[in-house]
């Protein structure tokens, strides 16, 4: 293997690793940029090493800045090559999320030294194994690297992409048949990396830490230099665990989709649990397939309502191997069925099970306050439950203190104000609005409207969600009049924005900017002194309102000299996404096309064709099938098969919830 890169590159300070010197590269004057990277670098490398019990296989571990690069990064044995807005940073002015971004990426990159090129996938339908344990193995070294960061906690927002996408009818199985290369290009996505992670952790719980990485050693010492395939993995973890792992993981790997468990109070005061697979789309008329189960190594918590502070919840353990299964579990307590979010499966804890939970949230795990919000949403989205209780079960996060707990509320309340709200109507658009500022307004007061000198990074994030929710969904004019006032005092004199918040002034502060302001955010983003200030600057472009101002951000997208192309497309997506902006953007797209394709990677022009379906009305469905028929992706019919499946599922979810949500918010 030889990998070239070729610029006016230099590099910094080296760090060594045992033999192993690591450099980053980086475009000249940039490399004062490098230094958390070549720290992370060092850190994750350790760690590594000890992980798999051996020394860095290669010679040398070169980090390589590359200024327009469609992948986040690429795993060359001894040179690993990102793009520049993932690598370079500067750590003082950074956010913790780019840092965390950093770190993963870098982990991420360095595992593949061992998973991927020590041992190489004999045949692509192994692109998962690569993908998602180098995917897994990134979190497993910054959570020991960095406590502290949660990282755990951003993988289980992560997931509901994966989620989201496998409950679809045109998903695909982690470990898929790929008959030529070409067909690999499908499966780059949040089954192969997310998906797979998952089920390697929810693997991992179940053998046994020790046991996993004993198992993982044998298979990398046996087929070193050389290539495996899956079941070479599983045989090694069953040597070192004397379970029947290949049984347990082959339907998880080679079937389409996953299941919902199912959690109900028995008549004799047990619990039964049910599996069935979960599709977000009502089932049809059409003869059903046969019923699928999986062998879930299940894990769950329960406690008593009424239990001590310093009483702890129990731990229940089984393989749900079985449609149905009865478990000792008092119907009294409460139970949550997927302890700390380790297992790949929804939940549905029933009427019951949720008012238990709403009463034990302080008891729940914040892994599992995020999972469960991102269980309930897609069982009302597949119409398996009532709009009314995702939104009671969010109203009861309104004083939540845990920022992920807050992302997670945020993403949900997107989605319905993105999608659901404007396909009833304007007027439920504006009360939604009004909901969410009267539930979530009082985060403001808690927070403070300024950050404190040192203030823990956590409550910064939580100022930070609070702004977004209540200042972007809720759309607060005091909120509004405050990101104003900031944005124009930046510009100004200068004075910093808020740290941590950046992003979430500048998009709020450009709502009503006039093209003056919009010019100075041009301007900012040509002239950013880092790779994340010219995002910030740039993706806040999407947040003028003005028409005039509209036009000129969609000019911006093809601008080659404001920003890399995968940075520019990044932005088309969210203005597509926007019901503010999504007319005027999928004019556009249709008609620079032809300029998109010729700049573009098919994976990226996928990712555009999938963000069509969020926020268009569902007026113009027709229009979006008849245009991609005329112009098929290059990246394969999978992706316009999973669109199709999209905008059906936006059809049913408003003649399923949207005179519920107009009757919830008061508007029937």
């Amino acid at each position: 293997m030889i990998a070239v890169a070729v610029g006016p590159f230099e590099s910094g300070q080296t760090a060594q690793v045992g033999k192993t010197p690591i450099r980053v590269y980086s475009l000249k004057g940039q490399r004062p940029l490098g230094k958390f990277a070549l720290k992370a670098a060092a850190e994750s490398l350790i760690r590594l090493e000890k992980w798999f019990g051996m020394p860095h296989p290669y010679a040398k571990l070169d980090l390589v800045a590359l200024p327009d690069f469609a992948f986040g990064a690429m795993e060359n044995a001894g040179a690993v090559f990102f793009r520049d807005s993932v690598l370079l940073l500067d750590e003082k002015e950074s956010s913790p999320e780019d840092r965390l971004r950093t770190a993963e990426t870098i982990a991420h990159e360095f595992a593949h030294m061992w998973f991927g090129n020590l041992v190489t996938m004999a045949w692509w339908n192994d692109l998962w194994l690569n993908e998602s344990f180098a995917t897994w193995m990134a979190y497993e070294i910054v959570h020991d690297w960095k406590p502290e960061w949660r990282i755990w906690l951003e993988f289980v927002a992560r997931r509901e992409n994966a989620f989201e996408l496998d409950a679809l009818a045109s998903s695909h199985p982690i470990a898929p048949q790929v008959k030529t290369a070409d067909e690999a290009n499908e499966n780059f996505d949040a089954i192969t990396y997310t998906k797979g992670a998952s089920v390697l952790r929810m693997l991992e719980r179940y053998v046994g830490a020790k046991a996993f990485r004993k198992g993982v050693r044998t298979y990398i010492r046996r087929h070193r230099n050389a290539a495996a395939a899956a079941e070479d993995l599983w045989a090694a973890l069953e040597e070192a665990s004397s379970l029947p792992i290949e049984s347990i993981v082959r339907p998880w790997t080679t079937s389409t989709g996953y299941p919902v468990v199912r959690a109900k109070s028995t008549k004799n005061g047990q619990t039964q649990l049910t599996q069935e697979r979960f599709l977000l789309l009502p089932k049809t008329s059409k003869p059903a397939a046969p019923k699928q189960t999986w062998s879930i190594p299940w894990i769950g918590r329960s406690g008593a309502l009424q239990a001590s502070s310093r009483s702890k919840p129990a731990e229940h353990r089984s393989v749900l191997a079985k449609r149905s299964q009865t478990l000792p579990i008092p119907t009294g307590d409460w139970l949550y069925a997927n302890a700390d979010e380790a297992g790949f499966y929804r939940v549905d804890h029933g009427n019951s099970g949720i008012l238990n939970l709403i009463e034990a949230l302080p008891r729940l795990t914040a892994s599992e306050r995020v999972g469960w919000i991102g269980h309930q949403w897609a069982l009302v989205r597949a119409g398996q439950a009532p709009i009314e209780t995702i939104l009671r079960m969010i109203a009861a996060f309104g004083e939540e203190s845990d920022p992920d707990v807050l992302f997670a509320a945020e993403r949900v309340l997107a989605s319905i104000s993105r999608r659901l709200a404007p396909d009833v109507n304007k007027k439920t658009t504006e009360r939604l609005a009004a909901w969410i500022t009267m539930i979530f307004g009082r985060q403001i007061d808690a927070v403070g409207w300024r950050a404190a000198k040192n203030e823990p990074v956590e409550l910064t994030r939580q100022r930070t969600r609070a702004f977004s929710i209540v200042g972007g969904l809720g759309s607060a004019p005091a909120i509004s009049d405050h990101a104003k006032e900031r944005v124009e005092a930046f510009f100004a004199s200068g004075q910093a924005l808020p740290r941590g918040a950046e992003d979430v002034m500048l998009s709020i502060g450009a709502r009503d900017g006039d093209p003056g302001l919009q010019a100075a955010y041009l301007e900012a983003t040509r002239t950013a002194r880092t790779p994340q200030e010219r995002r910030r600057f740039l993706f806040a472009l999407s947040g003028f309102e003005r028409s005039a101002c509209r036009k000129r951000t969609l000019r911006a997208t093809l601008d080659a000299k404001l920003a890399p192309g995968v940075d520019r497309a990044t932005m088309l997506m969210g203005l597509l996404s926007s019901p503010r902006t999504a007319e005027m953007s999928w004019e556009h797209l249709q008609t620079s096309w032809s300029r998109l394709e010729s700049e573009m990677p098919p994976i990226l022009l996928a990712r555009l064709a999938g963000e069509t379906a969020n926020a268009l009305p569902l007026s113009r469905c027709g229009e979006i099938a008849r245009f991609f028929a005329a112009h098929p992706l290059a990246a394969g019919d999978r992706a316009l098969r999973q669109l199709r499946e999209q905008i059906a599922l936006s059809k049913s979810l408003r003649r399923h919830a949207g005179h519920d949500l107009q009757r919830f918010l008061g508007d029937d």
